[in-house]
């Protein structure tokens, strides 16, 4: 939601360009009066290819008006593209990972006091197992904002206003654990939350 100009804005994956390659597609609309959609542009192009098993995330930066959409792009990197209110593209699009390793599923949250987007996503070490990264990106810029950092699985991330600083909450589901539900079908399973800052 883009409070500054009193609109929502979508992004989803479809497929009109290519029906076996999706991109990702955005559109601007508010509410009228009578409580009657309003939209404000017509449907507009974010990405290239996107995959279509990892979903879209969307931030929108208060301080340098500009929306981040992130999804699942290249080799199976995260990759995120800025753009107006009008659909306009800002730049390029930012490769926020580009390593070996799979990468998908992002979220984003927004800090206004930084001015910049964090981004959080899971990877996958094929044999190995995964966790998951951060990833600092400066709006008005795309620019990325020191190393991604390492956190752990999470689920969802808020920003702590003010504080300069990201509160994560993740959940994990761990099997064969003391203590866990004996009727569990692979013999237990014990669910931890947790929150961490960085």
């Amino acid at each position: 939601y883009d409070a500054d100009h009193g609109l929502f804005m979508v992004v989803w994956q479809d497929n009109r360009v290519h029906p076996q390659v999706p991109v990702l597609f955005g559109r601007a609309m508010s509410y009228q009066p009578s409580g009657e959609p309003a939209f404000r542009s017509t449907d507009f192009q974010v990405s290239e290819f996107c995959n279509s098993t990892s979903p879209p995330a969307l931030a929108y930066s208060t301080v340098s008006d500009e929306f981040l959409a992130l999804f699942q792009g290249g080799a199976n990197d995260v990759r995120g593209a800025r753009f107006t209110v009008d659909g306009a593209i800002l730049g390029t699009t930012i490769a926020v990972s580009a390593t070996p390793t799979l990468e998908s599923r992002p979220s984003v949250t927004y800090n206004p006091v930084l001015d910049e987007f964090y981004v959080g996503y899971p990877y996958w070490v094929e044999y190995v197992g995964g966790g998951v990264r951060g990833q600092r990106v400066k709006a008005g810029t795309g620019e990325l904002v020191g190393a991604a950092l390492e956190i752990d699985p999470l689920t969802v991330n808020e920003n702590g206003p003010g504080a300069g600083r990201y509160l994560y909450r993740t959940h994990e589901v761990r099997l064969d654990q003391p203590g866990a539900d004996p009727t569990y079908p692979a013999g237990g399973a014990v669910s931890v939350v947790d929150l961490r800052t960085c």
